[in-house]
């Protein structure tokens, strides 16, 4: 089965391997575009997620996905796709905000790890001097007494040594946090499939089956994921190890450092996304009929849901069943 995967995946990307590889490229650049703003202000990057990386995402998985069934896929479309991702039914497809939550506490407990590594390495390396300062920084600041001016004389001191120090220790926080939040959003992706390929109707009914069916199969999915992307991982890992080295020897700006680090995280992955949208399509191929199912499910508990608020005859039950089934359980793609 492990096998069958990967060779699924590597024959399907074979059999579209041009469209493929401009579909990889196109989103590569997009994921390196965003990524660069993160050298004017990181929040920019946050800004850019939710209107135009994450669309530009989505369209990038609906375009190879259509390939599968011989659509041809153009600019236009592309674009179409992209402004398809703001319809209802595809909200929550990266489950952003969740993701984000999730690495932020992965962000601050590395934080606090690598805030007691690097005092150590400090306190080791530059001796009372770092420590002085240190010490003084907190003192004035839990005073109450002092300004912006005055932080920021005091981190520029001694050769900019608490300057380092803190931008040492956001940096390496900053790795973590973009490792699993490529992972969460990727794995959370796996559902756009399954949204594609239905009509637009109850979200209560695409929610509840969505939710259920990552509960019941979230091992399973995991596992076949990290079989098929941990390149992904590897690749992302590599690139940031890439960026410090840049930012450490070659621009010797170390307030770039978590720039550097987030750009890294990404720009090796141009050369993994023309396979990885395969892996994506034939891992929800492999859990689509679960999909199906956890939809029927999701249709008959909001149904006992109803029944024990209202008192509904036979016809009316029915007729309610189906509407839900007509208007969820329709798998042709749009």
């Amino acid at each position: 089965m492990k096998q069958s995967l990967r060779k699924e995946a590597f024959a399907n990307t074979k059999n579209n391997i041009y469209a493929k590889i401009s579909i990889g490229i196109f989103c590569g650049l997009a994921l390196i575009l965003v990524a660069m703003l993160s050298f004017i202000d990181l929040s920019y990057v946050f800004l850019a997620l939710p209107i135009f990386l994450f669309p530009f995402l989505f369209a990038s998985y609906i375009s190879s996905y259509y390939l599968l069934i011989n659509q041809p896929v153009n600019i236009t479309v592309f674009f179409n796709y992209f402004i398809g991702f703001f319809k209802p039914q595809f909200i929550g497809s990266f489950r952003g905000l969740k993701s984000l939550l999730k690495s932020l506490a992965i962000y601050f407990i590395s934080l606090f790890i690598s805030y007691v590594v690097f005092y150590l390495i400090f306190k080791n390396y530059y001796g009372d001097p770092f420590v002085e300062a240190f010490t003084n920084l907190v003192t004035r600041f839990s005073s109450a007494e002092i300004g912006y001016e005055d932080i920021l004389n005091l981190l520029l001191d001694n050769n900019s040594l608490l300057l380092t120090f803190f931008v040492y220790i956001e940096t390496f926080a900053i790795i973590p946090f973009m490792l699993s939040f490529i992972y969460f959003t990727s794995y959370s992706s796996i559902s756009i499939y399954y949204r594609a390929n239905i009509v637009a109707g109850a979200m209560s009914v695409v929610r509840l089956c969505i939710a259920n069916t990552f509960r019941k199969l979230r091992k399973k999915m995991s596992r076949d994921w990290w079989l098929l992307n941990w390149p992904m991982i590897v690749l992302s890992l590599l690139g940031i190890i890439v960026g410090l080295l840049i930012g450490i020897f070659a621009v010797k700006e170390v307030t770039l450092l978590p720039a550097f680090v987030v750009v890294g995280s990404v720009i090796l992955l141009i050369f993994f996304l023309p396979l990885y949208f395969s892996n994506m399509e034939v891992i929800y191929k492999k859990y689509e009929n679960d999909f199906k199912k956890g939809n029927e499910e999701a249709i008959k508990f909001i149904l006992q849901r109803i029944q024990s608020s209202i008192d509904m005859n036979v016809e009316e039950k029915k007729s309610i069943e189906e509407s839900l089934k007509k208007e969820q359980n329709d798998d042709e793609i749009e």
